[in-house]
């Protein structure tokens, strides 16, 4: 067995919100924070809001990092801004029937947001780009 050193990656996300009158308040909650399970590691974290505030971070039913803030002041424009430095390594698939049991227990309804694209979220060319251009495939283990 040869071996092999964890890849590091950089995962930068921008959102803008610019509207059309002045806005009273903002509400919005943000799943960002890459998660640190099976062989990746968040190595380092950040959130920047502007107009500054002052997220507060918990964890969805499902373990996944999220935060919630609200802009209680006039604003035009909303900027999000996240930096994750993320560790991947790769190990030894876990026991439990990977890919196939995860297909097997989907149900289309219950996890239809897990499963298709929307009109927000869509494969993109560049994402499939990129993952080709540096060896990133399916694991075993999902």
């Amino acid at each position: 067995m040869t071996a092999h050193a964890p890849r590091r990656f950089l995962v930068e996300h921008r959102s803008e919100f610019r509207y059309g009158a002045p806005a009273h308040g903002s509400l919005m909650l943000l799943r960002l924070r890459p998660r640190g399970d099976g062989g990746q590691r968040v190595l380092d974290f950040a959130l920047d809001v502007d107009p500054p505030a002052a997220p507060a971070a918990f964890a969805d039913p499902f373990g996944n990092a999220c935060h919630l803030f609200n802009l209680h002041r006039r604003h035009r424009r909303a900027r999000v801004a996240s930096r994750a430095r993320v560790e991947i390594d790769r190990r030894a698939p876990a026991a439990g029937g990977g890919w196939a049991a995860l297909a097997a227990d989907a149900d289309l309804v219950r996890d239809w947001e897990f499963l298709k694209p929307s009109r927000f979220v869509r494969p993109a060319p560049a994402l499939a780009a990129f993952a080709a251009a540096n060896g990133i495939r399916r694991g075993a283990d999902p």
